[in-house]
């Protein structure tokens, strides 16, 4: 995400610095977007054998964001 944030900046401010000012977090749920070491948590999880009854399912990591949708 910080990438596309600093094509954007780029694009829009001719600074890959200033990709902070292109994010909208006004949509999001939390804020703010995921931290890799949150995505890293769920993926743990489900590699793990603490989830070695889950088969089957979409795990959808997004704050909440597709049920306001």
């Amino acid at each position: 995400m910080e990438s596309l944030l600093r094509q954007q900046a780029v694009e829009r401010f001719g600074d890959a610095q200033r990709w902070r000012e292109c994010q909208d977090t006004s949509k999001l749920p939390a804020g703010r977007a995921a931290t890799p070491q949150e995505i890293a948590d769920v993926v743990a999880f489900l590699a793990s054998a603490r989830a070695s009854y889950m088969s089957g399912t979409i795990v959808t990591v997004d704050s909440g964001r597709s049920y306001r949708s």
